[in-house]
């Protein structure tokens, strides 16, 4: 004769039963989503809609950044802020023959070629003026608001380095005869390390030094605060950026580095490139390498590699680019017609033509929306 079931196990069988339940529920909904989230990673886009139109801002002879998800308008005459909706955020007024601008995070900092003065500003507008009482060669920027400015006085060139309120931290005195000219330089997220690539005559030929500088307790039981540094014989390498904190790229005509080091970077991967890099693009996690291509028909050729060197895709094209932006799930290349958004691995999400007279495209923080830039207007669109 069958056991008669207790209340307490008529509540064991009813609590697992719920639960059972409850974790059929679970799966049947992580399934779900896994479907959509591979559902939307292998669609391909062929469409667009304008869902906004503004009227544009800027002169004529503007130039246009993406800044944070908003866009960044300079010319000779000022810089400004906008966001999505065309409306002004900031704006600040000077007058320069040939503007240097460098944007990182919510900074930006302009200087003209030769001036003597270094504008600084944040998301709330003009933060601080610099006088650096030499001709401004180039400069730099850090995510937080730090600039490195190269002077030249002279037979010297400085690089000086200041904070997000104008003060000078530190300088280096560079010379072609000792440590060469410098040609870039590159500051961390944390604004404690300096990277230096510099230019000098060697024989008939030329090589380049890079050194990282620490300014911060690290470095102050080092001569000059200098942490590392190595010699490149018979190449010049104009190309040294801080990708993030702790990662350092540099790109020479036949070789791509990634340094990496908290407090003393050291040369991690070394690349070598069996052609003469065209442009280059980077992000904080990513680095995009363009050449002339020499393999098929397309005229160009990028290659994508995360910070560990590891190569992400290679990517053969024909269009006359403009300009390239990199985000953390996609890559997009634009000229003054055509757009092509490529996936991490290489797939096209979408390739065709948005109208002509783009000026400048800008992503915003919604996935797949875009500000056009157009000589004339400004669009919001979205890829359906």
């Amino acid at each position: 004769m069958p056991k008669e079931l207790t209340m307490k196990d008529k509540l064991y069988r009813h609590g697992l039963a719920k639960t059972v339940t409850i974790l059929m529920m679970i799966a049947v909904l992580v399934a779900a989503v896994a479907m959509i989230r591979i559902y939307i990673e292998g669609k391909h886009y062929s469409q667009f809609e304008v869902v906004d139109t503004f009227n544009k801002v800027g002169a004529e002879t503007s130039s246009f950044r993406d800044y944070q998800g908003n866009l960044l308008v300079y010319s000779n005459d000022g810089v400004s802020a906008y966001n999505t909706k065309g409306k002004q955020l900031w704006n600040k007024t000077y007058e320069m023959q040939s503007p240097i601008v460098k944007v990182k995070g919510n900074y930006v900092a302009c200087a003209d070629y030769k001036g003597g003065r270094i504008y600084v500003m944040d998301e709330n507008g003009p933060a601080c003026e610099i006088e650096t009482n030499m001709p401004v060669i180039d400069l730099n920027l850090s995510e937080k608001g730090v600039v490195a400015a190269t002077l030249q006085e002279d037979k010297i060139t400085w690089i000086k380095v200041y904070s997000s309120e104008g003060v000078e931290i530190s300088e280096i005195k560079t010379t072609m005869e000792k440590s060469g000219y410098p040609i870039a330089t590159a500051i961390s997220a944390d604004n404690v390390k300096l990277g230096v690539s510099c230019l000098k005559p060697q024989g008939s030929g030329v090589s380049t030094s890079v050194a990282f500088y620490n300014f911060g307790d690290v470095g102050q039981n080092e001569t000059d605060h200098l942490v590392s540094g190595k010699d490149f014989e018979g190449s010049m390498i104009p190309f040294l950026e801080y990708a993030g904190n702790d990662n350092a790229i540099a790109i020479s005509e036949d070789r791509f580095m990634i340094y990496k080091g908290k407090e003393k970077p050291a040369l991690e991967e070394e690349i070598e490139l069996k052609e003469e890099v065209k442009s280059v693009f980077y992000s904080e996690n990513y680095v995009a390498l363009v050449f002339n291509n020499t393999e098929s028909e397309q005229a160009y050729r990028m290659d994508l590699y995360d910070m560990s060197g590891k190569q992400m895709f290679s990517y053969v094209f024909d269009m006359e680019y403009h300009n390239v932006l990199i985000r953390n799930d996609y890559v997009l290349v634009y000229n003054e017609e055509e757009v092509i958004i490529l996936d991490k691995k290489g797939k096209e999400k979408y390739n065709g033509n948005m109208g002509g007279n783009i000026v400048s495209i800008v992503p915003t923080e919604t996935k797949w929306k875009f500000l056009i830039v157009r000589s004339d207007e400004i669009e919001v669109i979205k890829l359906y």
